[in-house]
């Protein structure tokens, strides 16, 4: 790293720039209570104290890393390395003050606040070029939304005809509407004529020279993938999956950006998607979190064949795969997430009523998430119709298995060595099958791992009082099958 230099948002956004994030960057992910208000807090200070005085000690708001790519008859490109949530925020605060301007009819200030998000039309070569911001993948569409409509009303048109009426509103939409209710609220605060705009030059001052960063620009010998591992690292942590990402999509293999968003357009963008499928948070034991998280966790179980401490997946994904050797076996490894990700995902989706989504019901409903990893292999190993018979027939096994356990009162707490020790290791031998399966199991002993018998069966439901020692969701799922057995 080279340069450290101090800016305002005009010194950083005034002149002619395209600051772009990378690919391998987390998506949007900064909320109300944690950055939202207290940002707001910072700026409604500003605005006041520079509305009383005229003036104003600038609000230092930490650091950015750039790496510029600057080619010569177009508009300098720069990626952000480090800071692209301060700098998203940052552009749809500023679009929020422009329209509240426009709303107003203050043109002189909405003038003023556009030019720091676009660049002028004659200088820019593609029409992406026009924002001084460019985010990745996952948020393009969003910040468009939000930055280009001009008003709240149709940023939410524009939001719902895309995800539908009912889809929950994306993060950088409802900063874009917590910002333009507050900088409207305190523009309307003394009403029209003269204070009004009086209120929106002292906005634009604010937003113009009170903000501050430092910017640390790297040189071309910089890798701008380490770096962004080792800031992260230190600073907010960023989800296991950002990490791996990271790590994945190195600009040093060889990739062209269409071959990156190809790539990426075809394996990631789900892993990425706000309140999608696997950014949609779910119970794991005790603890909530991502469901790709969960995803990540069996994943790396099932590959490195050994317990992985969900605290520090990051690292066993790195020991599992220490080095990327080549682009070729990049594409691979994505792929292969790729693949395990959708089987994980068709759990969740397959008809209630059928035999498959009955047994991925109950299982959920007997909170036991050990077996995944096997499960993931075996619809890897026996995939489509074909296989269906083998693996209902597999599944029935497990499901005995399980239900007897629970029934007998047997712990669970083997399962996650059960499964690492004797289950996969067999099956890899001998072949994923029920009879395997079923052999494997039922040469089990203890109580850690012994598949009880009939008469262990019929003594547990006659004398255990299974109502004081079960979960109701365990016992009424249990009383189902039995029911429809």
């Amino acid at each position: 790293m080279t340069d450290r230099n101090r800016h305002n948002l005009l010194t950083l956004f005034g002149a002619p720039s395209h600051y772009v994030v990378p690919l391998f960057q987390r998506p949007y992910v900064w909320n109300l209570e944690d950055q939202w208000e207290p940002l707001w807090e910072d700026l409604y200070l500003l605005l006041e104290e520079r509305l009383s005085t005229g003036d104003c000690a600038p609000h230092f708001m930490g650091a950015v890393v750039l790496k510029g790519h600057i080619r010569t008859g177009s508009i300098p490109r720069l990626e952000i390395i480090d800071g692209q949530q301060r700098l998203t925020t940052l552009q749809v605060v500023l679009a929020a003050a422009r329209d509240v301007s426009t709303c107003h009819g203050i043109a002189r200030v909405q003038k003023s606040l556009n030019s720091m998000m676009e660049n002028p039309e004659f200088l820019y070569e593609e029409s992406r070029q026009r924002f001084k911001i460019w985010p990745s993948q996952a948020d393009r569409a969003t910040f468009l939304a939000v930055v280009d409509s001009g008003s709240p009303e149709t940023v939410r048109e524009r939001i719902s005809e895309r995800l539908g009426e009912d889809y929950p509103l994306p993060a950088m939409e409802r900063c874009y509407l917590f910002f333009h209710e507050k900088l409207n609220a305190w523009l309307e605060a003394e009403g029209d004529g003269e204070g009004l705009e009086k209120r929106g030059r002292v906005m634009e001052e604010v937003l113009r020279g009170d903000l501050d960063l430092v910017s640390i620009d790297l040189t071309s010998k910089d890798t701008a993938q380490v770096v962004f591992e080792t800031l992260n690292a230190r600073g907010t942590p960023l989800e296991p999956i950002d990490l791996v990402k990271n790590f994945l999509f190195q600009e040093n293999l060889g990739f062209t950006e269409e071959d990156l968003v190809a790539l990426y357009s075809k394996c990631w963008a789900p892993f990425d998607q706000e309140n999608g499928f696997f950014r949609s948070m779910i119970r794991q034991g005790r603890l909530w979190q991502p469901r790709v998280n969960v995803f990540l966790h069996h994943f790396l179980i099932l590959k490195l064949r050994s317990d992985v401490k969900a605290s520090r997946m990051y690292r066993e994904f790195r020991r599992f795969c220490p080095k990327i050797e080549s682009r070729e076996f990049a594409e691979e490894l994505i792929l292969e997430l790729k693949t395990y990700a959708d089987i994980y995902e068709s759990f969740t989706k397959l008809e209630w009523h059928t035999p498959e989504g009955i047994f991925f019901e109950r299982l959920g409903d007997l909170d036991t998430t050990t077996f995944h990893p096997f499960l993931l292999e075996l619809y890897r190993r026996l995939p489509g119709l074909e296989h269906q018979e083998e693996r209902l027939a597999c599944l029935h096994v497990l499901e005995s298995f399980l239900y007897r356990r629970a029934i007998c009162g047997l712990t669970t707490k083997g399962y996650n060595r059960l499964v690492l020790d004797h289950i996969l290791p067999a099956c890899d031998r001998d072949g994923y099958s029920a009879e395997v399966l079923s052999r494997t199991l039922l040469g089990l002993s203890g109580d850690s791992g012994r598949w009880p018998d009939a008469d262990s069966l019929c003594q547990a439901m006659l004398t255990r009082p299974m109502y004081r020692g079960m979960k109701r969701m365990r016992l009424r799922t249990i009383f189902r099958a039995m029911e429809y057995a």
